[in-house]
C-alpha cells in the first residue's frame, strides 16, 4: 500500500468515526430535547411546520417539506384533525399558513414568486378548499382577531402592513417601519414583536415606541413567534434547525420570562381559546409539529424563579423588588387532593398559577403545588427594616434565599417522580405492588417496581405507556381511574389520589 492511499484510508475512516459521533451525539439531543417537552405533556402529531389552528382548536393547517430551504415556500399545505391524526391536502404550493381566527373561512398563506427569499406573496384560499388568489407581495401573514385584516411583512420595503380582505378593492397601508424579518402582531393589532439583533423587541403598533425588550443570547437572526390571544404572553424561538436556544415564554405585562425547552423548537400558535400551543421542532431533514397545554408552559416560571444568597426576594407587578425576610411561618394551601399546611423552611418560590386566585408554589425539593392559599397577603420585613404586608394579586414572583439550612434538590432520592399535565411535579412512592393494564390482548397486571416510565399519551385518551427497566413497552388502558402515592410535603406525608387523565408522565428511580 503506497503512502497516499494508506493516507486517504486514514483519512476517510476518520471522516465516517466523525459521522457517525456527530449522528449520535445529534440522537442524543433530540432525544433529550423531546423527553423533556414530553415531561410537560408535549405530544407529537406529524411531520410538518409553521402550524396555525382553526378556531375550533380541532384541526391544524401545517406546512410541509423541509423548512428553511428554498423548497419550503413550494412546500405545499395539509390541514390536520387532531382527533383522528390524519391530515389532508390542501395547496400543492405555499408555506406559512394562518388560519382566519374568527369564523375561520380562510387560511391566508404565502408563495414563492422568485429566486430570492423576499420574492414572496401573501395568497389567501377557503379553509374547505378552493381556488386560491392573491392578495398583496410580502410574507409571514397574521389576522386581526375579527378576521377582517391581515398583517403581513413586506421586505422589499421592509413595512408592517395590513390589507382589509373583506373589500374587494382594498389597497395595502403601512403600519410601520420594521427593519427586522419575522414580525409578529398581537390579535388586537396593538403590539408587535421582532427581534433585533440579540434583543427580543415589543413595539407599539401606531407610535412605534418600545415598549419592552429582552436579551436572546447567541444564535443566527431571526425569530418566530406568536402572541396569546389577550396579548398577555408572547411565546417565541429561533428559525434554523441548527439554533438551540429553546422556546420560550414571556409575560409582557412584567417582563418575566421563562425557557420551555431548549432545542430547536419554533413558531408557536395558540388555540383561539388560549388552551394549547402548537409549535414546531426544525431538523435538518424535516420538521415535526408539536402541541403543549398553555397552563402546563405557564409553570416552568416557577422552576427558574429567581434566589440570591443574601435577601428573599419579591417582585411586583409595577417592575418594583423588594429584599428582605418573607415572614410567613406556613402556607395554608387548598390543592387538588385537599388542604395541607407547608412551612415556609420548604418553599423556594412562588409565582401566580395559570388560574385567578391560585398561586403555584416551588419546594425546596423541587416538587411544584398549584392551589389556593388562605392567606391573601405575603409579609416581608425589607432589609430597610420595614414591615410590608404586600397582596397577592400584585406579585408576580418570590424567591426565598439560598442556604446551607434550606438547599435546594433538583431529583428525588427515592421513589418516582410525577409529572402532571397543568405544570405540577410531585414526588413519592408509589402504592401498591402492581397496576391492571387493558392491553389488546386482555388484561395484563405489571409490576410498579420493575417500571421505568409510564407516560399517557395524549393523542389516544385514557392509552398508558409503560417502559420497564428490563426494555420491555406495554401498551393499554389503565383499569383504574387514579393512580395513588405517599408523598411528603414538608414534614407530613399524605397519600394523593391523582386522576390518570391528569398525569403526564412518571418516572422512577432504577431499584
Amino acid at each position: 500500500m503506497t503512502r497516499a492511499r494508506e493516507h486517504l484510508l486514514i483519512v476517510a475512516a476518520a471522516a465516517v468515526i466523525l459521522s457517525v459521533g456527530r449522528f449520535a451525539a445529534a440522537r442524543d439531543m433530540k432525544s433529550h430535547h423531546t423527553a423533556r417537552i414530553r415531561a410537560l405533556g408535549a405530544k407529537f402529531l406529524a411531520r410538518g411546520f409553521q402550524p396555525s389552528w382553526s378556531p375550533d382548536g380541532k384541526r391544524i393547517v401545517f406546512a410541509r417539506g423541509v423548512p428553511r430551504t428554498k423548497y419550503d415556500a413550494k412546500a405545499g399545505l395539509a390541514i390536520l384533525d387532531t382527533d383522528t391524526g390524519k391530515s389532508a391536502e390542501l395547496v400543492k404550493i405555499g408555506a406559512n399558513p394562518a388560519w382566519s381566527p374568527k369564523d375561520g373561512k380562510l387560511i391566508a398563506y404565502v408563495r414563492s414568486s422568485g429566486p430570492r427569499r423576499r420574492d414572496e406573496e401573501i395568497w389567501v384560499v377557503a379553509a374547505a378548499g378552493g381556488e386560491p388568489r392573491k392578495i398583496a407581495d410580502g410574507g409571514f401573514p397574521s389576522w386581526s382577531a375579527d378576521g377582517k385584516t391581515l398583517f403581513y411583512h413586506c421586505r422589499k420595503q421592509m413595512n408592517l402592513m395590513a390589507i382589509d380582505t373583506s373589500a374587494a378593492n382594498a389597497r395595502p397601508k403601512v403600519i410601520a417601519s420594521v427593519p427586522f424579518w419575522y414580525p409578529a402582531v398581537s390579535l388586537d393589532g396593538k403590539q408587535v414583536a421582532f427581534l433585533s439583533i440579540n434583543d427580543v423587541v415589543i413595539a407599539d403598533t401606531k407610535t412605534g415606541k418600545t415598549l419592552r425588550t429582552w436579551p436572546i443570547s447567541g444564535g443566527k437572526p431571526g425569530l418566530l413567534g406568536g402572541w396569546s390571544p389577550d396579548g398577555k404572553y408572547f411565546c417565541f424561538g429561533r428559525r434554523e434547525s441548527s439554533d438551540h436556544a429553546g422556546l420560550w415564554m414571556v409575560d409582557v405585562r412584567n417582563g418575566r420570562r421563562s425557557c420551555i425547552t431548549a432545542g430547536p423548537f419554533t413558531m408557536p400558535a395558540w388555540s383561539r381559546d388560549g388552551k394549547k400551543i402548537a409549535f414546531d421542532r426544525r431538523t435538518e431533514t424535516g420538521g415535526e409539529i408539536w402541541t403543549i397545554d398553555a397552563g402546563a408552559s405557564a409553570s416552568l416560571s416557577v422552576r427558574t424563579v429567581a434566589r440570591i444568597d443574601s435577601s428573599d426576594r419579591v417582585e411586583l407587578l409595577d417592575g418594583k423588588v423588594l429584599l428582605g425576610a418573607i415572614g410567613e411561618k406556613q402556607f395554608a394551601l387548598t390543592a387538588f387532593f385537599g388542604k395541607i399546611n407547608i412551612p415556609a423552611s420548604s418553599v423556594a418560590g412562588l409565582v401566580p398559577g395559570s388560574r385567578a386566585g391560585q398561586m403555584r408554589l416551588l419546594l425546596s425539593d423541587s416538587q411544584i403545588l398549584t392551589g389556593k392559599l388562605e392567606t391573601e397577603t405575603l409579609e416581608i420585613v425589607t432589609d430597610a427594616e420595614r414591615t410590608v404586608r404586600v397582596p397577592l394579586t400584585k406579585i408576580t414572583e418570590c424567591g426565598w434565599r439560598i442556604t446551607k439550612d434550606k438547599p435546594y434538590r433538583s431529583k428525588p432520592a427515592a421513589g418516582a417522580t410525577i409529572e402532571m399535565r397543568n405544570g405540577d411535579r410531585l414526588h413519592g412512592k408509589l402504592i401498591g405492588e402492581k397496576l391492571a393494564l387493558k392491553t389488546e390482548f386482555g388484561v395484563a397486571s405489571f409490576v410498579l417496581a420493575g417500571a421505568k416510565t409510564f407516560s399517557f399519551d395524549r393523542q389516544t385518551p385514557g392509552v398508558l405507556i409503560v417502559k420497564t427497566f428490563d426494555g420491555t413497552t406495554l401498551r393499554g388502558r389503565l383499569a383504574e381511574e387514579t393512580l395513588a402515592a405517599a408523598v411528603t410535603i414538608g414534614a407530613a406525608t399524605v397519600t394523593v389520589k391523582i386522576p390518570a387523565k391528569d398525569i403526564a408522565i412518571v418516572f422512577r428511580q432504577e431499584p
